[in-house]
């Protein structure tokens, strides 16, 4: 909360989720705020507010603290406007928090460039149970009801720079194109900075709406594609010595090959085919192992992406198999946070939880960066900082926290905090 003054995350909402005149919506950046602080305490549900009413916690988080009946009404006061606006919120305190140098690698709050910025986009599905949650009545391509959010996360760090609310049954592709073409406008500035971005995603993704939004805001994209037949033709048409082994052991031997594609759109839009490379990873698995059960023949299989990186083909297709790490953000979203259910009928309040998570998420993350240049998961921070044994008293007018007699991650706690009190946010 400390890091969340030093962003003024609560006059941020407050501007951009004016009170409209109605009764439950004053005072919305504290009661967001209110919900956060809940949510990095390990509260899972709207009711678990109380837990800041422990103590004199409430009296030292630097915001007013609201009781869980008015943040519901805030919460279920939104609408899909507002939830857009707490998404910008999100996007405007990531630009602020790196350049601060709380984003990737170390340059960014002297103005230096940062070599590659890699961004990862996948969709998650949050189940639900009964039948009065707006937006999950169908199911989807798994048979199970609920939500199939978008998010947007830096491979690096793991902060989730946007994310979306969606139908359980939407398609992985579906608001794509609109989704990252509002990011990547956001991050104008950011991307400015950089000397590459890199979009990674999987097949689901595989769209020329996708990757013509990739080329008009000047990013370059690694993404998995579909065997249909003719790519399966392409790929069987690919020379045997065209391919560079990169792995061989006694149980399995990995090639990879690169041949030249187009990424083309339906005839009746007319938009050029965008000049790309398919990269295909071939993985055969020998037949001959000593092992009687073995099988009569060798089992290959073959996985494609296509990509305009420039490069080795080796190198980039290790770049894009650490795409999977967009899936701890996911799980950090829903285990280390509460995303692992809605906890409201109403679609456009469920959209605002969305954001609210996510909110936490970062804060969590940028406050992990203050004591670790490696990446810390949530129920790691809260478990050695913010969970801890101590006691908050009152001297002089002041709030003193006491903590544990050799308390193993003391120095830690304390060089954050002065980090925090010292951070370079933009004015």
């Amino acid at each position: 909360m400390s890091l969340a003054q030093q962003l003024e995350v609560e006059p941020r909402i407050d501007r951009l989720l004016p009170s409209r005149g109605l009764g439950s919506r004053p005072n919305g950046g504290a009661k967001a705020l209110t919900m956060v602080s809940t949510l990095l305490a390990g509260g899972e549900f709207i009711s678990d507010v109380s837990v800041l009413g422990s103590g004199a916690t409430g009296r030292v988080l630097g915001h007013d603290v609201y009781s869980s009946s008015r943040c519901g009404e805030w919460l279920r006061s939104l609408t899909e406007t507002d939830a857009d606006q707490l998404n910008r919120v999100n996007g405007d305190l990531v630009g602020d928090a790196w350049h601060a140098g709380l984003g990737p690698g170390a340059g960014d709050s002297q103005g230096e460039d940062t070599q590659r910025l890699v961004l990862d986009i996948d969709s998650t599905v949050i189940e639900t149970y009964g039948v009065y949650k707006q937006g999950t009545s169908k199911r989807n391509y798994q048979g199970v009801k609920g939500y199939h959010p978008l998010i947007m996360a830096e491979a690096s760090t793991g902060q989730v720079l946007a994310g979306r609310l969606r139908d359980g049954n939407a398609a992985p592709a579906k608001d794509a194109t609109v989704f990252l073409d509002d990011a990547f406008s956001q991050m104008a500035d950011t991307l400015a900075r950089t000397d590459e971005t890199v979009l990674r995603a999987d097949s689901g993704f595989y769209t020329k709406g996708v990757i013509d939004t990739c080329v008009a805001h000047d990013v370059r994209f690694s993404i998995t594609i579909r065997q249909w037949a003719n790519i399966r033709d392409l790929i069987t048409g690919i020379d045997n010595n065209a391919y560079v082994t990169v792995s061989k052991t006694v149980d399995q031997r990995v090639a990879i090959a690169e041949v030249d594609y187009q990424v083309k759109g339906r005839a009746q839009i007319g938009t050029d085919p965008v000049e790309c490379r398919l990269i295909v990873r071939r993985t055969i698995t020998p037949a001959d192992t000593g092992d009687p059960q073995s099988r009569l023949f060798d089992l290959v299989d073959y996985r494609g992406f296509v990509t305009d990186l420039d490069g080795k083909a080796t190198d980039l297709d290790q770049l894009h198999r650490q795409h999977a790490v967009i899936e701890t953000v996911i799980r950090d979203l829903k285990y280390g946070m509460a995303l692992n259910h809605m906890p409201s009928g109403s679609y456009d309040a469920n959209a605002g939880w969305l954001q609210l998570n996510i909110l936490a998420h970062n804060l969590a993350r940028w406050t992990g960066r203050l004591v670790s240049d490696t990446p810390i998961t949530t129920k790691t921070l809260r478990h050695r900082y913010l969970n801890c044994p101590g006691r908050i008293t009152r001297n002089s007018r002041k709030h003193v926290l006491h903590l544990p007699t050799n308390w193993p991650w003391k120095t830690q706690y304390a060089t954050a905090l002065n980090r925090i009190r010292n951070l370079d946010l933009v004015d």
